[in-house]
């Protein structure tokens, strides 16, 4: 489940029960589940991707606005905020009946092994490391034809470029919303044209994305031989139903704190949109 998560963002899951009748066993299920396949190290990310973004721009540059962006996204980004909004929505939508197989399947010995892997390329210096010289790691770890094409098919089973691009587009639109909340209405372009705009670039980038995921995966798995992945293939598609409410449920969230980030940034740093987007040379 780690490696599914490279971004932020939608899916709403309507709570059907008053919260006195939660199924609390269902809770405490999907806490587990999220130690077990190690998402604690996502969390980390989900700010340090946000500030590396913002401190590029020119207006953050300066020592008390860098101060202000990092005292945000301390709150905005706590991880244990993170986490209990994550179980608020996982508890909602599935039973400890229905999480129990995907932490036994994670708690062995083999699932440790792959959760392991993915946790080791999910902290922030390799992700880093790995946006900055994918081109090179693809080079290095796409020599194995059939290990490619079990990566390839994890990818596909797990519906990477899809979910990628879709976190993408939501990420955008949530920036531009935020930033559009100080523009005069009339001025405003129509979010449907926007979204089509975002269309458009997110398309004709997506040959290059398509090669960077498959570099972050085979970077990922390097260790990993051919058999190894096709085993694990099994535990995804066997708990597919169940990671997938994981994965909403965090891209949801963290759509949610990016938002909150981003109006209280504005808010507190009394910055015009279009100056504070305009990145340093």
């Amino acid at each position: 489940m780690v490696q599914r998560i490279a971004a932020l963002l939608i899916v709403v899951f309507v709570f059907s029960l008053p919260a006195s009748a939660q199924d609390t066993s269902a809770r405490a299920a999907a806490d587990e589940y999220l130690t077990v396949v190690g998402t604690e190290t996502v969390f980390p990310r989900l700010k340090s991707e946000i500030l590396d973004r913002m401190l590029q721009l020119e207006p953050f540059q300066r020592p008390e606005a860098r101060d202000t962006l990092e005292r945000i996204a301390e709150t905005s980004f706590d991880p244990e905020i993170i986490r209990s909004k994550i179980l608020d929505r996982v508890e909602a939508d599935l039973t400890a009946e229905e999480i129990q197989p995907a932490i036994d399947d994670n708690k062995t010995e083999f699932g440790q092994k792959m959760v392991a892997m993915e946790k080791a390329a999910s902290t922030v210096e390799t992700r880093r490391y790995l946006t900055q010289h994918w081109k090179q790691i693809l080079e290095k770890y796409d020599t194995d034809p059939e290990k490619t094409d079990a990566v390839l098919e994890i990818m596909d089973v797990t519906e990477t470029l899809e979910r990628t691009t879709k976190t993408a587009k939501t990420a955008a639109l949530t920036v531009i919303g935020v930033r559009m909340k100080s523009v005069p209405a009339e001025q405003r372009p129509p979010m449907d044209v926007v979204a089509s705009k975002i269309d458009e670039a997110i398309a004709k980038e997506q040959p290059n994305l398509l090669k960077l995921l498959l570099a972050d995966y085979l970077f990922t798995y390097r260790s990993a031989s051919t058999e190894d992945l096709q085993r694990y293939l099994d535990i995804l598609k066997g708990n597919r139903m169940v990671s997938d409410v994981f994965y909403n449920a965090l891209d949801e969230v963290a759509n949610v704190q990016l938002e909150e980030f981003l109006t209280e940034v504005y808010a507190q740093t009394d910055l015009d949109p279009e100056t504070s987007y305009k990145t340093s040379k």
